[in-house]
């Protein structure tokens, strides 16, 4: 999967010659179909792959400290933003290449409903006419749709100056954050 994924992050989806991977795997033509049939197929497995790796990482960094609501987001954040600047061939397959792959809005779908499991009990801040329903997805969405612009424009590696950026957008968007739940599955 790590060759292909550095192939789509290189020459796009639609670039990525199948035959290619196989050959720089050491994998064959049967081989590759039994597996994954299509390379669609193998997208979606790769996809879903590193998206458990990156959820881990920020669930992980989110539950292992022991304090504050915004201490935990902050630690989430750092973690998935480092993890993405440190893999950025991943980091622009998972950002940008998703959109043009079978599933896209699936998997989208997915990731941002985990990200979202940092946001829950949370109230909206004073003079926020906004559900907590609504406003924790459109919280996570804002946050997803800065880092898809610094991976867009080529600006990976800065990712990780968002994390105290990130967490203040989250933190003035709620009130009672502390009572957040501590599980992220």
């Amino acid at each position: 999967m790590d060759v292909f994924v550095r192939s789509v992050a290189e020459y796009g989806f639609e670039d990525t010659d199948i035959h290619t991977v196989c050959e720089l795997s050491g994998v064959t033509s049967s081989e590759f179909n039994a597996w994954f049939g299509s390379k669609e197929a193998l997208f979606v497995a790769a996809y879903d792959a590193g998206v458990d790796i990156l959820l881990e990482a920020a669930s992980d960094a989110f539950l292992e400290v022991d304090g504050s609501w915004l201490a935990r987001v902050r630690s989430g954040l750092s973690a998935l933003l480092h993890a993405l600047a440190d893999n950025p061939e991943f980091a622009r397959f998972f950002v940008l290449e998703i959109h043009n792959a079978g599933g896209a809005q699936t998997r989208i779908a997915r990731s941002i409903d985990a990200a979202s499991n940092m946001f829950v009990n949370v109230q909206p801040a004073d003079g926020l006419a906004i559900p907590e329903q609504e406003l924790v997805p459109l919280v996570v969405g804002a946050i997803y749709g800065e880092i898809y612009f610094y991976i867009r424009t080529g600006r990976i590696s800065e990712l990780p100056l968002l994390t105290a950026k990130l967490t203040d957008f989250a933190n003035c968007m709620f009130d009672n954050a502390d009572f957040v739940s501590s599980r992220i599955s």
